[in-house]
């Protein structure tokens, strides 16, 4: 019988002993989570490409130091877009003239949306640039403006200028052949579109 108790009382001592040592030891501090940063929604990214098209004729009414938008020739724009990655695009493009500052009236032709497969690419000439101005509206001879390209990624946009000189004779007046020809390319910047922007008709955030 006393055997027996000693032994209870060694097990109840020593669970005893446990409790103390497991109340001593702190329990581990619960590490926070950091908190994710969000990334900024983007809503497009937009090209504002510079176009000039058509044939500035000479305007000897004009004397130095003024000087017509520039000089007499012959100018063509193609402005060349390449979907580089593996998805497909929305897109839309639009087309505005820059007239004087005080010209009475503003030419803006409206966004028209299309999709780019990947890998895909497409150029925008002279001929197409007038079709993105509603029908009937008149231009001169010579006009200059801006192509808005608007995408959900970003592009690889480079627009390629020739022109040609005009040579003119003082008795026939104008042009009366084209002379040296010239070809420049000039890659395009991106730019983070407007949260107000709309590509192929989704509004941004």
């Amino acid at each position: 019988m006393k055997r027996y108790l000693i032994t209870v009382l060694l097990v109840v001592g020593l669970a005893a002993s446990v409790g103390q040592v497991q109340a001593a030891t702190p329990s581990p501090t619960p590490t926070k989570k950091p908190i994710p940063t969000p990334t900024p929604v983007r809503n497009a990214f937009f090209y504002s490409v510079k176009f000039l098209c058509g044939l500035e004729q000479p305007q000897p009414n004009l004397k130095p130091p003024q000087e017509p938008p520039v000089k007499p020739g012959n100018y063509a724009t193609s402005i060349n877009v390449h979907n580089f990655r593996n998805l497909n695009l929305c897109i839309s493009k639009k087309a505005v003239i820059a007239p004087p500052e005080l010209a009475p009236t503003q030419n803006i032709g409206p966004f028209r949306p299309f999709k780019l497969v990947p890998d895909g690419a497409f150029h925008i000439d002279c001929a197409d640039i007038l079709t993105l101005f509603p029908a009937g509206a008149g231009f001169p001879s010579f006009i200059e403006g801006f192509v808005e390209i608007q995408s959900t990624a970003q592009l690889n946009v480079q627009a390629v200028y020739t022109s040609q000189t005009c040579n003119t004779s003082p008795t026939a007046g104008g042009c009366t052949s084209l002379g040296t020809l010239s070809l420049s390319v000039v890659p395009e910047p991106s730019y983070l579109a407007p949260s107000t922007s709309r590509v192929c008709g989704s509004a941004g955030p």
